[in-house]
This record gives C-alpha cells, structure tokens and sequence, in this order.
C-alpha cells in the first residue's frame, strides 16, 4: 500500500525515470514531469480526490490544456502501481474539455505571408517558416527535425524529383511531407551545406553544455518567434494576431478550400484526433463563411 508521506525530491527523481520508459518525446517527459513536480510541491493528500481535481482546475483548465491532467493520471498509475486505490483516483480525475481559443485570428493571404517571411532577419528563421507555410507543419517539428531525415524521391506520375521530409511529430508519430517547390528545395539544399549548425539537428543550435535537450529546443523556437514577430511589425500586420502556429492554419484553410473534404483536412495535418480539426475549422470560421457566400450569391442571381 502507498505510503501518505511523500518524499518529494525522491518521487520528482523516480517519477522522472518511470517516464524515459514511456514512449514520450524529451519535450513532453519534461512537461510532465515539471507538472507533477509542481503538484508535489503543494504538499497534496495523494489518495484524496480533491487533491488531483483542485490543481487540475487550477493549472490545467483555466489553460484549456490536458498536459496536467495527462500527468497526473500518469503519476497515479506510476504512484498505486499495485494499489487498488489509484484505479479509482485515476477514473475520478477531472479532464479539461479543451475550448476553442479566444485569441482573434486574422487570415493573412498568400502574398502577405511571403512578404512577412522576406523580412524575417535570420535565414534559418526564413527556411523554417517557408516549409511551414508550404508542408502545415508545426514549427518545434521543423527546428527538431535530425539530419538524414531529409532526402529526394522521384514522383512517378508527374515524373519530377520530390524532396521528402520524415518527421517526428507529438508521441514521437512519424509522418512524411514532400516539397515540390523547386526554389525552395534548392534553399534548403543550399542552407544544409552550409550550415553546420549541429551534428544531429538541421535547425537547432546547441546552447551550454549543461542545457538539455528540451531547453534547447525552447531557446531556438524562442529566437524564431521573436524574429517573426518582427517580420510581422515591419510588415505593417498586427503581431498580436498572428504567430508560428497560424502558418499550419492558413494551410489548412488552403487544403479546405482546394478540397472542402475534412477527412483529407484532418491526414494533411496529421491529427489524430476529428475533433481537433473541427476545432480548426471553426476557429478560421471557413464551415460558416461557405453558407455566407452561398446566401450571396442566391440573393444576387434573384435580383438580376
């Protein structure tokens, strides 16, 4: 049976191993287990309910987030290994219902984006967010993806060279994306040979030795936000309205509007769940937009 005591330094050490076993990515090992090292610090009564379902509101739904229920349900079942009593905690966790955000989202068109991103300073900010705005792709994907994972395919039916990028994705889910721009194929080919930015990384520059790997990550996305926001301020668009992520929803609108189908909008962004790509399409407002522009144009062929 658990002990009520808790060692907190002993249990942030041996959760933080149960977790390298897991198949979780560092980025998402480290998330939780600051999640968990933060509810312990609270000094919880780990077998009440309450204990698990107040830090969750607190931390995790007001955030609209799942990561803090994620971790606890894991700290539970790693906590009760063998005790009953953790099936029931687990089972009576209270798990946010993720909203859509409130943030407002402007649609920037093709031009503009191209013109944000020319004014972007550092060329291997540019290069990312080019194969963002082509591939969808999130840009922490981009800034990890590891050497070898880009390459060349033949596309048979079109009979023209393709490059191909293998990704690692959330959960470390593989998933493939292929550039047919010519130019940028050709920037990027350029970029890779002649930046030897890490051994193992093709955008990701190494910081101190002692930074981990996740720092890392996060000291790199952060100059690349930082860069763009500056593009957009130089641009004249409001930086308030548009960040990294927005990239992956302006392609999705691209794909809705090429083939207004959301099973092949959902595979091109490589969701698993529906309805998250629901939640992108009601965010961009695109469902409603198409019934708008249907009662137009009824109303204008009735008063011609």
């Amino acid at each position: 049976m658990v002990d009520t005591k808790i060692d907190v330094v002993a249990d942030i050490i041996d959760f933080g191993e149960y977790l390298k076993g897991k198949n979780l990515s560092e980025s998402s090992a480290y998330v939780y287990s600051s999640a968990v090292k933060k509810f312990l610090y609270t000094q919880p009564n780990i077998l009440k309910q309450d204990s698990y379902n107040d830090y969750i509101f607190e931390h995790g739904i007001k955030k609209r987030s799942t990561y803090v229920y994620d971790a606890l349900k894991l700290y539970i079942k790693w906590k009760f290994d063998k005790d009953p009593r953790g099936q029931s905690l687990v089972r009576n966790l209270l798990k946010p219902k993720i909203q859509d955000p409130k943030r407002i989202v402007r649609n920037l068109d093709s031009e503009t984006r191209d013109i944000i991103i020319s004014l972007i300073l550092s060329q291997k900010h540019r290069i990312i967010a080019k194969i963002q705005n082509v591939t969808g792709v999130r840009a922490g994907d981009i800034i990890r993806l590891k050497r070898g994972s880009i390459s060349y395919e033949v596309d048979e039916t079109h009979d023209i060279p393709v490059m191909r990028v293998d990704f690692e994705g959330k959960g470390k889910k593989r998933f493939v994306k292929w550039i047919y721009d010519e130019k940028l194929q050709a920037q990027i080919d350029l970029f890779i040979k002649v930046n030897m930015l890490d051994t193992e990384y093709y955008f990701m520059e190494r910081g101190t030795r002692t930074c981990t790997l996740h720092m890392n990550y996060l000291l790199n996305y952060q100059a690349y936000y930082k860069d763009l926001k500056q593009a957009l301020v130089l641009s004249g668009a409001n930086y308030k309205e548009w960040a990294s992520h927005d990239f992956r929803r302006s392609f999705a609108r691209n794909v809705w509007n090429t083939t207004g189908d959301p099973v092949v909008m959902k595979e091109m962004l490589n969701h698993q769940q529906f309805d998250t790509t629901l939640r992108y399409l009601r965010g961009s407002g695109l469902q409603t937009k198409d019934v708008y522009y249907g009662l137009n144009e009824k109303k204008r062929q009735g008063q011609n």
